[in-house]
């Protein structure tokens, strides 16, 4: 019995690695598909995560940090895996997005980034540093997504040309951000790299105000922000 019971468990540590090996080639991130969904922070929680799977396959939603109750309308956060090829949680990526509105922001603005009783609400709802300086005038919420990976057998890692060149179509400005090239290793021995992406499409809508591709030793990780207009609502 105790060898049947030892057999059970190597033959469950096996399969899963023979699994990774013979699974397809890795998933090629849509880059244009992620960043066009910037174009689009009118959408409420199920219209958008039903739109991430259409440009991430395999996506698993996954549990988040949910912070306290507010009156802002536009709140709403969600965070998954992608990448899965057999209907499972992929393991060594992560997807997090999340959308807020005025009330927030003046919250955070007021309360900084360190208060104890807004934790939780700032790990949900992913703000940065600089969200209040670059909100535009006429915004009335901030739409962010992180798409982060650290397994090249699970997505292929996206190269600088083609990275440069999906930027170039969308924004008007796209520079290369000091701490890549060869001081900068990147995943799997490739050349690291920091594209930084300025002034993407906007109208009475919404206006995509940056994205971001990088490529560190640990990790690819493709972001960007937007925000609704007035007109969007």
């Amino acid at each position: 019995m105790l060898c049947r019971f030892a057999l059970c468990a190597l033959l469950a540590l096996v399969a899963p690695m023979a699994r990774a090996q013979d699974r397809a080639a890795p998933l090629i991130l849509d880059l244009d598909g992620v960043l066009s969904l910037s174009e689009r922070p009118w959408l409420g929680r199920r219209d958008f995560v039903a739109a991430l799977g259409e440009v991430l396959p395999g996506l698993w939603l996954t549990p988040y940090a949910r912070g306290e109750a507010t009156a802002d309308p536009f709140r709403w956060s969600v965070t998954a895996t992608f990448g899965s090829d057999d209907g499972s949680r992929a393991t060594g990526t992560r997807v997090a997005c999340a959308r807020y509105g005025l009330s927030t922001r003046d919250r955070f603005r007021d309360e900084g980034f360190t208060s104890p009783a807004g934790f939780a609400l700032m790990q949900e709802l992913l703000p940065q540093f600089d969200d209040a300086e670059a909100w535009p005038d006429g915004a009335v919420a901030r739409l962010y997504c992180s798409v982060t990976w650290d397994d090249a057998r699970v997505v292929a890692i996206l190269p600088e040309g083609p990275a440069r060149s999906g930027l170039e179509a969308r924004f008007a400005v796209v520079e290369r951000l000091a701490g890549g090239g060869a001081v900068q290793p990147g995943l799997y021995g490739q050349t690291g790299f920091r594209l930084r992406a300025r002034g993407g499409a906007a109208d009475t809508r919404f206006e995509v105000e940056s994205a971001r591709v990088v490529l560190t030793l640990g990790h690819q990780q493709v972001t960007f922000r937007s925000f609704l207009m007035g007109g969007g609502v």
